[in-house]
């Protein structure tokens, strides 16, 4: 069986609240106290699993209180004095209508998502409203009980214990089979786990060889607010300011010398390319399904502009990646090895994983590492404590300049033999779990 979450204790608090509440304002205060089943249906609907979403959610809450009470008490002042009581087929009509509004107004606003809490405030004042109570009292009493359960959530959501936190490290992990599961996504529990930490004030960066387009989709729903490590080391990406930095890219003859290569062989490669700090991935006709199906999944993103035309070297050329089967891409490495410029090059080459038969091969500058851009962030930002999460051969050089380093069980050998300790199965949420002992516990 599935465990009690932390969402549904804080949901059970907050209730409880609720009801207390209304019993002070009717025992102590000697008031005449309010309807608290309003309030704890505020306080569930307003419950998130963090104290930023929280917050974010309970606005948009109290917008729609607003607006629900504000039709509502409309729709009593017309009811009361325009619509005889011997005509409840034209009340239930003006309800019914005013209910267009109500959500249209949320739509006008940008605020759809509070169109739920406000067709709730505006029928708890229309429809459950007693005759010989004051329209406007009545609804500033309804909007009053849902502003309760709002607070009430909201407090219970940023309230936590004193814990001593682990300020004085920076932890880095890999994507792709470390933070990422089996299925190609961070979990929600991983999402929620790095988000607590990030608000307590976790230094949490991403290594990974992927770039922008195919960043930004996984991290969705993360409040990242270190620049991403991204092609290896070839950039960071500020996500706050979005802008580029620290950009290493290929010099402009070997950048020659690779893609006249790869038109020798009649083959594509992704050439990725930062201009204005928007990524641009210029491509050619396909030769696999591999590199079809990398264009289709991607290039609908907002962060990548792909480029259907041969690499214009003006630019810099930050990385060139080929997807092709095994064999052809151990040709094609053997092949730039030979070339003039290869001791300008950083080249990587290793196996698709996804696909069975299929191997990527990255080629970098050879001052471009996870292991450069770990040690310029850990400068940057003043950290004594780099930990380091990988499972890939990209995340050797990382893993050496690592104060605490840890490895997947699904880690390939190379990895394993750094040093690391092995802290379980990316399907486990490993990563997360290991830096939230680590962050909150003090403990490596």
């Amino acid at each position: 069986m599935p465990k009690i979450g932390k969402r549904i204790i804080k949901s059970s608090i907050a209730v409880f609240l609720c009801l207390m509440i209304d019993y002070i304002r009717i025992t102590v205060f000697k008031g005449a106290g309010g309807l608290p089943f309003y309030s704890a249906i505020a306080a569930i609907l307003a419950m998130q699993t963090d104290a930023i979403h929280s917050k974010q959610v309970s606005w948009t809450r109290i917008i729609g209180t607003f607006i629900g009470g504000f039709i509502g008490i409309i729709v009593l002042f017309i009811e009361r004095n325009y619509i005889p009581e011997t005509m409840p087929i034209i009340q239930n009509a003006l309800i019914a209508v005013a209910i267009i509004p109500v959500i249209y107004i949320t739509v006008l606003l940008d605020k759809k998502a509070a169109a739920y809490i406000s067709c709730v405030v505006f029928m708890s004042v229309a429809i459950v409203h007693g005759e010989d109570v004051n329209p406007t009292l009545f609804t500033l009493n309804r909007i009053l009980d849902t502003l309760i359960g709002i607070s009430v959530s909201l407090g219970v959501n940023l309230f936590h214990l004193p814990r001593k936190a682990n300020k004085e490290a920076l932890y880095v992990t890999n994507l792709d089979g470390t933070l990422m599961n089996s299925s190609g996504v961070i979990s929600l529990i991983s999402k929620i786990k790095l988000n607590r930490m990030i608000e307590c004030g976790a230094s949490i960066a991403l290594a990974t060889s992927r770039n922008l387009s195919t960043i930004i989709p996984i991290v969705s729903g993360i409040n990242l607010k270190l620049p991403i490590i991204t092609m290896n080391g070839a950039a960071l990406y500020d996500i706050e300011k979005e802008m580029y930095m620290n950009c290493k890219p290929i010099k402009k003859e070997c950048t020659r010398q690779i893609i006249d290569l790869m038109d020798k062989h009649n083959l594509n490669c992704f050439v990725n390319s930062v201009i204005r700090d928007t990524l641009h991935i210029y491509y050619s006709d396909f030769t696999n399904i591999v590199e079809e199906e990398i264009y289709n999944t991607m290039h609908k993103t907002a962060h990548g502009n792909y480029v259907y035309s041969k690499f214009n070297d003006i630019y810099d050329a930050l990385s060139i990646m080929i997807v092709n089967k095994d064999e052809i891409i151990i040709k094609m490495y053997n092949e730039i090895r030979s070339i003039e410029c290869y001791t300008f090059l950083n080249v990587i080459h290793y196996k698709d994983l996804l696909h069975q038969g299929y191997s990527y091969l990255e080629i970098y500058d050879r001052n471009v590492s996870k292991e450069t851009a770990v040690l310029e962030l850990k400068e940057k930002l003043n950290k004594t404590i780099v930990a380091a999460y990988g499972n890939d051969i990209n995340d050797v050089s990382m893993m050496q300049v690592a104060d605490y380093k840890y490895a997947m069980e699904n880690s390939v050998d190379i990895v394993k033999d750094c040093g690391c300790e092995i802290i379980g199965s990316n399907d486990k949420d490993s990563v997360a779990k290991s830096m939230e002992k680590s962050f909150f516990q003090y403990k490596f």
